[in-house]
């Protein structure tokens, strides 16, 4: 799965890329680097996304944070899902979405979220409003 948009907030924008997902019992394949003793909650399994995350544009002189904490994962039908906290001092080495990027500045690395197992299409949203509203959408199927 790949797919990309742009942002633009009042203040800023930003392009955002989902460049790879893995999946389910996939991690474990693919990611090798990937340890960790926490389980998923009932009836869902952990999804790692790979994002590219640049800053295009600030009105001001000021940072955005590229973290796990921009995106808000979502079932194929619309239902805003948990976001999966794993133990990160399991695994210091992988390369985890983070930084504070100013105006030209990117960054890429991995998030982890939950998707229940037998949904063909979750989501991920970054730059909701507090009602919901606006924001860019990927699907990760």
């Amino acid at each position: 799965t790949k797919s990309s948009d742009w942002w633009e907030e009042d203040n800023y924008t930003v392009s955002i890329r989902v460049l790879e997902v893995v999946r389910g019992d996939e991690i474990k394949k693919h990611r090798k680097d990937v340890i960790t003793d926490d389980k998923p909650d009932s009836g869902f399994e952990f999804m790692l996304v790979k994002i590219a995350f640049s800053v295009v544009d600030t009105k001001g002189d000021f940072s955005i944070d590229a973290n796990k904490y921009s995106f808000t994962p979502f079932t194929s039908n619309n239902e805003e899902t948990e976001q999966a906290y794993l133990d990160m001092s399991v695994n210091d080495e992988f390369n985890w979405l983070s930084g504070q990027l100013y105006k030209g500045g990117n960054t890429e690395g991995w998030i982890v979220i939950q998707v229940k197992k037998d949904d063909p299409a979750p989501k991920l949203a970054y730059g909701l409003d507090y009602n919901g509203a606006n924001g860019i959408w990927f699907a990760l199927n």
